[in-house]
């Protein structure tokens, strides 16, 4: 009798998506069913026996995958994190993750741009005491302030400086904790060491904002460096003698690399190379701003002056300014425009940035004891319904 109350006990479940075509880890599996109890995916199959549930919903065939990741996103409906300025950090903070949850990306990394060292600790003691209360905030991401002054791209150049010793110790001692990603430019004085002491620490780094060539790229590779961060942008490009940082990246089985698909940032074909080249380890970002999902105009970026329009943002000189896309967005524009394999295109913003930073086994993935964060996709590859924890966030507007 025991053993019986303990299966039925196993079969239940909180909420049952039947008739769907899954983005499970090894590919693409039609009339599959996911089961979600106490916030967690409980059990998967593609049985015509399914779980009893409290509530149940029919995919009609549409794909559903994990819930979206993005470990590179600065904000989004008008908030982000403000210099200096713990309330409306935490405000704004709180108002993106919020409209990216709603967007499908149940899980972010939200970034900070280049600050002061004073205000990039306060960043982090921020994010730090934010973490808990704020559903679908999962850690930082610094990138900078240790950045290549000639590849600065939207970052004030009066907040890149070298990575000195005592500063890393300082902000490695005030996350604590805090799952943290740094992108710093390897080349720099003390750059390799900085690689190291924030990889020992437990920290994500990944290059950027670089002029390293792919010998110094390789020794960040070396000293722990895992990822690069939105590759062509903001660092040298591939020579036929001299592969740069995307060479070195692409060239090791090890190293994630990061792709912005908004459009601007890179061309479809450039995408469509990298996909042909390394789809299990591409991991696609938003590189959003606050000025996502919000009208054209001016706004501020770390201190620098920026512009809106068309969706698109630029410093005063030109330089793209992040991005206003969300990453579902940039999900469809892989599959619509560049014509990437759903699969493929999906798992870029849900299973590898989750491997990317170690956490394949929390979210981003359609396995057993991961996360209940699903998102169903209609025919068109915008999301439809999305739910994180189990529990339904979709947005009116989503």
């Amino acid at each position: 009798m025991k053993n019986a109350r303990r299966a039925c006990f196993l079969t239940d479940c909180d909420l049952l998506v039947t008739n769907a075509t899954t983005c499970l880890p090894s590919g693409v599996s039609s009339g599959s069913w996911i089961a979600i109890r106490e916030g967690r995916i409980s059990a998967c199959g593609a049985s015509e026996k399914t779980p009893s549930a409290k509530f149940s919903v029919d995919a009609k065939g549409q794909f559903v995958s994990s819930g979206l990741v993005d470990i590179h996103c600065h904000g989004g409906n008008g908030g982000a994190i403000v210099a200096g300025n713990s309330s409306k950090t935490k405000d704004g903070v709180r108002n993106a993750v919020r409209f990216h949850n709603e967007k499908g990306s149940t899980r972010v990394y939200i970034s900070a741009v280049s600050m002061s060292e004073a205000d990039t600790l306060l960043a982090i003691h921020d994010i730090r005491n934010l973490i808990d209360s704020c559903e679908g905030l999962e850690g930082l991401h610094l990138e900078g302030p240790f950045l290549n002054p000639n590849k600065g791209g939207a970052h004030e150049p009066s907040n890149l400086r070298l990575p000195m010793r005592e500063e890393v110790v300082s902000l490695i001692s005030a996350a604590d904790e805090l799952p943290v990603r740094i992108t710093l430019a390897p080349e720099l004085d003390g750059g390799i060491e900085a690689v190291s002491s924030f990889s020992a620490a437990g920290w994500n780094v990944s290059v950027g904002h670089t002029e390293a060539t792919s010998e110094q790229t390789k020794l960040a590779i070396q000293a722990g460096a895992s990822d690069l961060t939105h590759a062509f942008n903001a660092m040298n490009g591939v020579k036929g003698r001299e592969p740069g940082p995307v060479g070195a990246a692409v060239s090791d089985p090890s190293v994630f690399v990061e792709l912005i698909a908004d459009g601007q940032h890179l061309s479809a074909e450039v995408l469509q190379i990298l996909f042909a080249a390394i789809p299990e380890r591409v991991v696609l970002v938003s590189d959003s701003i606050a000025a996502a999902g919000q009208p054209d105009g001016s706004g501020n970026l770390g201190g620098l002056k920026i512009s809106i329009s068309a969706g698109v943002a630029r410093t005063s000189e030109g330089s793209l300014a992040g991005s206003t896309k969300s990453l579902s967005w940039a999900v469809r524009y892989l599959i619509k425009t560049c014509g990437i394999d759903p699969f493929l295109a999906i798992s870029a913003a849900s299973q590898n940035p989750a491997s990317a930073i170690s956490r394949q086994n929390d979210f981003g993935s359609l396995t057993v004891g991961a996360a209940g964060d699903l998102v169903l996709w209609d025919d068109d590859f915008v999301p439809s319904r999305i739910w994180r924890g189990g529990v339904e966030i979709t947005s009116e507007s989503a």
